[in-house]
């Protein structure tokens, strides 16, 4: 579980802790779930130990993957940064003795005028506009693809129209030669 460890300096927060071992119990569960009965019932008669052995070992590799990116995922939108902001904001707010909140330890922390839920909004739209951006590069990505297939296809229909046009050349070459041996005969 190697990949779910954070590589950096900054202490890791309860929650982040508390994330990466739901991931890693959850990454637990699917390899109890793929055996042998499972295998034979997909694969019937075409079950045998080495195939039971490739799926476990491919379900090991997505297991590692999903880690990895999980591990890239809480790493790239600071979520252990933002969770340790939680939990310093959720401490302070318990020391505040007949504070609700939203008061002094919010405030201490926020700059005037800037509530947690404004802080909320602000996050959600950072990873918006970030799914969005993505989203965009992929459907230009596409685009892009598609466009290649598109002129291949017009190609293909050009060299097909000039080969058309060659057999029927040599079609009306070979009407020609028939005409004129039976002609001759």
């Amino acid at each position: 579980m190697s990949a779910l460890s954070d590589s950096t300096n900054m202490p890791e927060a309860v929650r982040t802790n508390k994330l990466k071992t739901v991931m890693g119990k959850a990454l637990g569960e699917t390899r109890k779930v793929i055996n042998e009965d499972v295998v034979k019932s997909i694969y019937g008669d075409l079950a045998t130990p080495e195939l039971t052995e490739l799926v476990t070992s491919v379900m090991e590799q997505v297991n590692e993957r999903v880690s990895v990116e999980f591990d890239s995922i809480v790493a790239s939108h600071d979520i252990n940064k933002k969770l340790l902001k939680l939990e310093e904001l959720i401490e302070k707010a318990g020391t505040e003795n007949g504070e609700t909140v939203n008061s002094a330890a919010f405030a201490s922390l926020l700059p005037d005028g800037v509530t947690p839920q404004d802080v909320l909004r602000m996050n959600t739209h950072e990873m918006k506009l970030a799914e969005r951006e993505r989203l965009i590069a992929e459907v230009a990505a596409l685009d892009k693809a598609n466009d290649a297939v598109v002129g291949e296809i017009e190609d293909g229909k050009q060299q097909l129209a000039v080969k058309l046009q060659e057999i029927e050349t040599q079609r009306l070459e070979m009407q020609k030669t028939a005409d004129i041996c039976t002609m001759s005969s």
